[in-house]
């Protein structure tokens, strides 16, 4: 049995070793010589790669590629994991199916290292776009020399910059662009149903994870199909029938992924919404860097470390670099527009392109044709279209066709000069190509700023292996790492995405860069979080908010860059965790080691001296539950994510029982739920404010009420619908208020990148000097305006008694202001920096007025201005929060109701953060009378020492003392303590207001008034839950008098369940922000079920894509269909479709010019092109306008020295618009008819305008 096989082999080495000796070393030479581009093709794509920091794996794609890539494929298909984020819908994650999942699966099988692994892959796709585009301009007829340098001009375009070591797999579309335009050529030339096949096969491979990318490409085959017909190559028929044939393809061989992607934007987060905003997208995509392959914003983006794409900075101040890709721009362009027959599509792919990429720059002007895109930046069309430098392979492309033209007409040029200099261009053009990235000579195409060691850590490993070993033992709830960073940067590498999904089989909770789980799970996640990153975290709340996450266990990582995300330093968080009530040690791992930041001087290094911290710390969380909880009558929360956090902080809650928030229900379910609720508790939090997701820190608006707070649009304000119920309820929400009837609002307030609440408009009319509205951080306050406006009902304004807001001793003051009352002309104000007061008369008395920044005094350019107060006493009101009344609306005199009211702190070591609440003021509603207890937390600036004695100076109700006694005092200087009332308090039926003191040492930080009547909730009795990745099943008991059953899993409206076979209404969301159903009276045993029902849009979406793969596969395969050709045609011989008269001219251009860049251009480009026409010039005009504005980007780099930043590309930006003149001027000239020769007349009745 083994003979045989064994022969064979020998056979097969013996006539391959005959063979090679019989292969001269001369044919070796000869097909080196004959394929010497494809060799170095090969050799550009593959050697600098392997030899870019090799056993280094960047933060590419995602990390599970290199984990383990059979799970991720295996999890790839659905559409629901919990693996992470308490169960999400994936964001495309079904695109791993193809090709990239295959790929490093099928490494990790041959057990190669995955840093080779990932160096072929990246390899293999510029070999792709090399020999794609190689092949494609051989299709075009240009010589083989030609197409070399199309081919390498196209692999090495700047473009894969800050793909190739992020997100690689966006670059496929780029890499099989050219065979998507030389397929559609090919149909275009001789159509046959294997062209068909191999087209469906590339468009299967190009798109699976990012739909933009693809979408930004497909204008490619169109531009082609509509120059074969306007050549009369086509007739109009059949480049419409192979358009509507090649999209049918698309649509099917894109459906397994489109599927996918229907389903996390109709069940998933929002996360278009959370990320990037057109505004920042847009911000760097001038028509001078995408005309250079680039354009794309986290190319320029860096942070005070490092450059987010370290590959970036020679081409913002290197001039070499800078001036070789200008020369190589310059020369495509002058080459694309050389051939006759090629000058219309390329010009217009060019122009496409330069359309497409450029997009809504610049946002504050952009081309009407962008302009809806711009105006209404949440749209869902700009949203999906906001990445729109995913057009420049587009660019790239004519460009790089364009050189293999220029070196023809080059060396035509240079043989006519001298035989000798005919052979420079090639190797000239070759080496500018290479000079242009400089990268491939430095190794830098694998980024050193997100960089990671092929092995983890031991650390890693070994805490994995106790969390499997514990997972096996029963302890299947998730791992709750405290506190979280927006994506894992370790001392020892930056791998990005977390960990643990990739080496454990327990699941994970953890903030990352978007919310991307569900909304209700996040918003508690991330309010428990949020604590860590304000330095306000309290030990109290990190077992019950686990609890209620379903964790039993908490993960401390001590070797995170703090400094590279403003995350607190180690030793801070891992003392609180540490301290924490409910929380046991269960294993540290890593050798305990130093984390301090070079150069760090963080004002919290007194306190928290640097520490040896293990890398890994792991604790148990006792009391813990998985499985499905059931609960009687759980108590009933008005409150939000960090309310929930706040009452695990007080005590009132401890995560063992079911929650429900109020704000969750309807109100026929809420009055069910208070009915027999043991306790309804009240709190100030979900509040009406804005959220951004930036960052980790000063992501909180302040407080809105019932107008604007900021009078522009805030394109970052992205706030979480935690509570889809509620959002147009304000009586489920917090809001400010200050029951006068007037309100306060700002053009902006703080920061630019950050909320600061503390610098609010309301600050600037609270009759405290100490608290002021303020602007400035990082922009020109200049322009910025505060707004009062009051009812007709109330005094009007006269004057303004203007108080400067004071901030440090460098600061700045306003100098000069402009006022407006009720919308008269702006009288102009001088302001004496040398007193405390200006005092400005109105000319007219108002009821609304708004004060104007014209000018400040020269400093610090980072630091704010602002006012304390802008007017007399009299119209001074202190802000009042009024805390949501849905609950308290329906209660009933038998239901006990709490309230737990928490003043907004800041991290008192941030030395630029003031608290943004000085005091609690709360208004709230109470339905029926009742006997509170008074508990609470408060911090002092003084010495001070406990004692029985009664303070009454600290908290009014209705302006009545509420008498405390002090206790718990502890700290040297900040000194904090409990205390308790001295007495009951008793509050009849109505509306109150609680107010603490601002103006003592003494800073009430949180008081609960409690119900005498409050009863302790009966713990959940938790079921035994069984579970697919699609199903949950259980059996149901103790519901004999109906019930609350909550899941493990985080609340989605896909999740339907079912009681003994009958549908039950859609889920709502627990407290804890988990799937929640209320259950009739149920006898014991019933079965519950819940399926995961968006699944079978997946299951259809793969099976479309599995039947059009295998028709592709049977064509290929079956030799008659293979060529099988489509049904010919016969069209009339027609002249090709041209401008053939000066007004056509003039009329295209402006209105392509007035379109896609402004009126005043369209204009512009009329003119030049009446002017042109005569000469048939009007592309000299555009190449000239094209060189001029490269050349200016040179002479301003020279003159400025702008250093590489995010608003580099804006330094030029007054060659923008010119140079996509000259685009629009080169692409509408290569429709001209051609100039007819003397004595020759145009013959106009045989073409046809172009549009």
């Amino acid at each position: 049995m083994v003979a045989l096989p064994s022969w064979t082999v020998h056979e097969w080495f013996d006539s391959t070793h005959r063979a090679l000796r019989r292969l001269r070393s001369n044919s070796v030479s000869q097909w080196l010589r004959r394929r010497y581009d494809v060799c170095i093709i090969a050799l550009l794509a593959y050697i600098p790669l392997l030899l870019s920091a090799p056993g280094k794996l960047p933060a590419d794609t995602k990390l599970y590629l290199y984990l383990n890539p059979v799970r991720l494929l295996s999890d790839a298909a659905f559409t629901w994991d919990t693996r992470q984020l308490g169960g999400w819908v994936p964001h495309q994650n079904v695109g791993y199916l193809w090709p990239t999942g295959p790929w490093f699966a099928f490494f990790e099988w041959l057990n190669v290292p995955d840093w080779i692994a990932h160096r072929l892959w990246l390899g293999t796709l510029l070999i792709v776009a090399g020999l794609g585009a190689r092949w494609l301009a051989k299709i075009l007829d240009l010589p083989v020399n030609s197409a070399f340098i199309a081919g390498v001009a196209f692999q090495l375009s700047p473009y894969v910059l800050p793909y190739i070591s992020r997100t690689s797999a966006l670059l496929l579309p780029w890499a099989l662009l050219p065979w998507i335009v030389g397929l559609t050529l090919k149909l275009i030339r001789e159509p046959k149903f294997s062209t068909l096949s191999i087209f469906g096969l590339v468009i299967l491979s190009s798109g699976g994870l990012n739909a933009t990318a693809l979408l930004m490409i497909a204008p490619a085959p169109v531009i082609w199909l509509i120059d074969a017909w306007t050549s009369r190559k086509i007739s109009f028929r059949r480049a419409l029938s192979l358009t509507g044939l090649l999209g049918l393809i698309s649509l099917v061989m894109s459906a397994w992924w489109a599927a996918g992607l229907s389903v996390q934007g109709k069940f998933g987060a929002a996360v278009l919404s959370y990320s990037e905003a057109l505004q920042s997208t847009a911000a760097t995509s001038t028509s001078t860097e995408t005309l250079r392959g680039l354009g794309y914003w986290l190319f320029y983006d860096r942070n005070e470390m490092t450059a987010l794409t370290s590959a970036s900075t020679p081409y913002q101040n290197n001039l070499l670099v800078i001036t070789v890709g200008i020369c190589l721009v310059i020369a495509g362009v002058i080459g694309l527009f050389s051939d006759q027959k090629l000058k219309r599509p390329l010009s217009l792919m060019l122009l496409v392109g330069m359309v497409l990429s450029v997009g809504a720059y610049p946002t504050d002007s952009p081309s009407p044709l962008w302009s809806y895109f711009a105006d209404n930046p949440k749209s869902a069309i700009s949203l999906a279209l906001r990445s729109s430098s995913r057009a420049v392979p587009l660019i790239a492309l004519a460009i790089a066709i364009g050189l293999g033209i220029f070196v023809i007409k080059a060396t035509n040029y240079l043989s006519q000069r001298s035989p000798r200099l005919r052979q420079l261009a090639i190797p000239v053009v070759f080496l500018f190509i290479c000079l242009n990235v400089p990268a491939l000579f430095g190794g830098r195409y694998i980024d050193p700023a997100i960089s990671r060691p092929e092995n983890l850590p031991t650390a890693w490993t070994q805490a994995a292996a106790l969390l499997d070993k514990r997972f096996d033992e029963g302890h299947t709830g998730s791992v709750l790492i405290l506190p979280g960073i927006e994506s894992a940067a370790y001392r020892w590498g930056y791998p990005v995405d977390p960990i643990l999904p990739g080496i454990t089989k327990k699941p994970l909770i953890t903030r990352d860069w978007l919310p991307l789980g569900s909304a209700p799970f996040m918003d508690l996640l991330y309010a428990l979080d949020d604590s860590f990153q304000n330095g306000t975290a309290d030990a109290n709340s990190i077992a019950p908010i686990a609890r209620l996450l379903g964790a039993d266990t908490v993960m401390v990582v001590n070797s995170y860059q703090y400094e590279r995300f403003g995350v607190q330093r180690p030793e801070r968080s891992a003392e609180l965790v540490a301290s924490a009530p409910g929380l046991q040690p269960i294993g540290a791992f890593g050798e305990p080691s130093v984390n301090l930041a070079e150069g760090d001087d963080s004002h919290d290094l007194s306190d928290f001296p640097p520490t040896a911290l293990p890398e890994i710390a792991l604790y148990e969380v006792s009391g813990a539950t998985t499985g499905a909880r059931i609960t009687r009558n759980p108590i009933v929360v008005s409150a939000d994510g960090s309310g929930m956090v706040d009452l695990a902080a007080a005590g009132l809650i401890d995560g063992k029982t079911s929650i429900i928030a109020s704000a969750a229900l309807d109100e026929t379910s809420l009055r069910e739920a208070v009915l027999n609720a043991p306790e309804v508790i009240v709190t100030d939090s979900n509040r009406k404010r804005a959220h951004h997701w930036r960052g980790s820190q000063e992501v909180w608006g302040a407080t809105e009420g019932t107008t604007a707070l900021v009078d522009s649009f805030d394109a970052f304000d992205n706030r979480l619908p935690v509570f889809p119920l509620g959002v147009e309820r304000l009586e489920t929400l917090s809001i400010s208020e200050n029951n006068s009837g007037t309100s306060m609002s700002a053009t902006m307030y703080g920061a630019l990148l950050s909320y600061l609440p503390e610098y609010r408009p309301a600050n600037a009319n609270d009759g405290n000097i100490d608290t002021s509205w303020a602007v400035g951080w990082g922009i020109n306050p200049v322009g910025q305006t505060l707004t009062y406006t009051s009812n007709t009902d109330q005094p009007m304004v006269e004057q303004l008694e203007l108080i400067p807001a004071l901030f440090s001793v460098d600061h700045r003051f306003i100098t000069a202001v402009s006022v407006s009352a009720d919308n008269s002309d702006w009288t102009s104000h001088t302001i004496d920096t040398d007193t405390q007061k200006t005092i400005i008369k109105l000319s007219e008395p108002g009821h609304s007025v708004r004060v104007r920044i014209d000018a400040v005094s020269s400093g610090n350019d980072q630091l704010p201005v602002g006012w304390a107060e802008i007017l007399p006493a009299d119209f001074q009101h202190q802000e009042v929060i009024t805390v949501p009344s849905d609950a308290t609306a329906v209660v009933t005199a038998a239901t006990p109701v709490s309230y737990s009211f928490t003043r907004l702190q800041a991290d008192e070591y941030k030395p630029y953060r003031l608290d943004p609440e000085q005091s609690i003021n709360r208004h709230f509603f109470v339905d029926h009378e009742d006997q509170f207890t008074v508990t609470g937390h408060a911090t002092s600036t003084s010495d001070f020492a406990a004692s029985d004695i009664c303070r009454d100076d600290l908290i009014t109700i209705d302006g009545k003392f509420i008498p405390v006694r002090l206790s718990n005092v502890g700290g040297d200087q900040d000194q904090t303590f409990s205390f308790v009332g001295c007495e009951p308090v008793n509050l009849k039926i109505g509306h109150r207001t609680l107010l603490t003191a601002y103006d003592t040492s003494t800073h009430v930080d949180r008081i609960v008034l409690r119900s005498v009547s409050a009863q302790q909730p009966e713990e959940s009795v938790v079921a035994p839950l069984a579970q697919s990745r699609t199903t949950r099943t259980t059996s149901i008991n103790s519901c004999t008098s109906g019930c609350w059953l909550e899941l493990n899993d985080g609340w989605n409206i896909g999740w339907e369940g079912s009681l003994a076979g009958q549908t039950l209404r859609d889920p709502v969301a627990s407290a804890g922000g988990r799937l929640l159903w209320r259950l009739p009276d149920t006898r014991d045993g019933t079965q519950f079920a819940t399926t995961w029902t968006p699944q079978m849009r997946m299951w259809i979406g793969i099976a479309i894509t599995l039947l059009g793969l295998i028709a592709s596969v049977v064509i290929l395969v079956v030799p008659r269909l293979r060529r099988r050709p489509l049904q010919p045609e016969q069209s009339p011989i027609r002249r090709p479709i041209t401008i053939n008269s000066r007004v056509e001219a003039v009329t295209y251009a402006a209105v392509l010019a007035a379109l896609v860049i402004s009126p005043v251009y369209g204009l512009l480009a009329g003119v030049i092109a009446a002017l042109a026409y005569g000469f048939r010039r009007t592309h000299t005009v555009g190449v000239a306008l094209i060189s001029l504005g490269m050349l200016f980007l040179i002479a301003q780099q020279i003159r400025t020295g702008a250093e590489p930043s995010f608003g580099w590309p804006s330094v030029f930006r007054r060659a923008h618009r010119p140079v996509l003149l000259g685009v629009v001027l080169i692409s509408l000239s290569s429709w001209m008819a051609p100039q007819p020769k003397p004595n020759e007349h145009a013959d106009r009745t045989a073409s046809v305008s172009p549009l």
